[in-house]
């Protein structure tokens, strides 16, 4: 009787040790669960920089186009003001004063 009452307590001790095990398993089980969702959330995220970024990268590039034809404009009107300047500069006694100028003339030309 001794033996068949140790060997109760010994199968009652394992069968708590095995629901405590399982009851470990199913916490593991659930925490992976949540690690794979928080992981897929991640993911998405860097999907979405990554085409963020493939977006601003498109546009730094047609910032930059625009500014290099900007620039180019920007000369081509200096040297256009350029040559207005240098007619400007042209002193009136320098002209010649056989025809007179008329005032539309005058305008136009400064």
């Amino acid at each position: 009787v001794q033996l068949v009452n140790n060997a109760e307590s010994a199968l009652g001790n394992v069968v708590g040790a095995v629901k405590d095990a399982a009851a470990r398993i199913a916490d593991i089980a659930s925490e992976n669960e949540l690690q794979a969702a928080g992981m897929s959330q991640v993911s998405e995220s860097l999907v979405a920089m990554d085409a963020m970024t493939k977006a601003n990268l498109e546009l730094v590039n047609k910032t930059n186009g625009a500014l290099h034809l900007t620039q180019r404009q920007v000369g081509e009107l200096h040297e256009a003001v350029g040559m207005f300047r240098a007619s400007r500069d042209v002193s009136p006694s320098a002209a010649p004063r056989s025809q007179p100028q008329s005032s539309a003339l005058r305008k136009h030309a400064l």
